[in-house]
């Protein structure tokens, strides 16, 4: 009887310290994994960055489509670098309605002449969209229908790399678009997560990145 107790009380030890030992081994892991991150977080979030910006080098084309959603103005002026670059002649603006009565592509054309951009090289695409993904459709649409076979995008730097797939899947075969990238002063890649906009920025275009995976 006390041998049979015996070997039982070992064994409970026996199953303890392996218990033991399995819930320190995995303490330890998590820790080297929290230090592994915690030493290389910052490659981590610039990686992350790069992710939502993805550009194509630019070559000439036959239109610039300038995507509605930017207030500054920096998508409308690097398109209108782009046409004194030679790249294509004419910026096609579009944009939904919503602003003090007037369209966004109203408005912003608007702002590029006061910046000095002659006024001949516009055209206002208005339209009645609430996502990217409605105005890729209505602007592949209307690329297609001008027999457009190379076109330019531009949109800022975070939205490059869902737009530009969300485009291409709207887009008929033989339309080539290619993603250009305006500034965006609060994101960047390498350090977004510095500023309470930054986060902000990347925290809803990985949101609407995912959303459109799962759409």
């Amino acid at each position: 009887m006390y041998r049979a107790e015996s070997r039982s009380g070992s064994g409970v030890k026996a199953r303890t310290r392996t218990a033991f030992s399995r819930r320190a081994a995995l303490v330890l892991a998590v820790f080297v994994i929290g230090c592994a991150i915690y030493y290389q977080r910052t490659a981590l979030l610039t990686a992350a960055g790069d992710f939502l910006v993805q550009v194509d080098p630019l070559e000439p084309a036959q239109i610039i489509v300038v995507l509605a959603g930017d207030g500054s103005g920096n998508r409308m002026m690097t398109a209108v670098e782009l046409v004194r670059r030679g790249l294509a002649p004419t910026i096609l603006v579009d944009g939904p309605p919503g602003h003090y009565g007037h369209y966004e592509s109203e408005l912003a054309i608007e702002y590029a002449v006061r910046k000095g951009a002659p006024r001949e090289i516009f055209e206002a695409f208005p339209m009645e969209v609430s996502s990217t993904t409605e105005e890729a459709e209505a602007v592949c649409a209307e690329m297609s229908r001008r027999g457009f076979r190379k076109v330019i995008i531009v949109t800022s730097n975070f939205h490059t790399g869902r737009a530009g797939r969300i485009f291409r899947e709207a887009a008929a075969e033989d339309i080539d678009y290619i993603v250009a990238s305006a500034p965006t002063p609060y994101f960047k890649p390498d350090s977004w997560w510095k500023t309470r906009p930054g986060k902000k920025i990347f925290l809803m275009e990985s949101l609407k990145t995912i959303n459109s995976w799962i759409e």
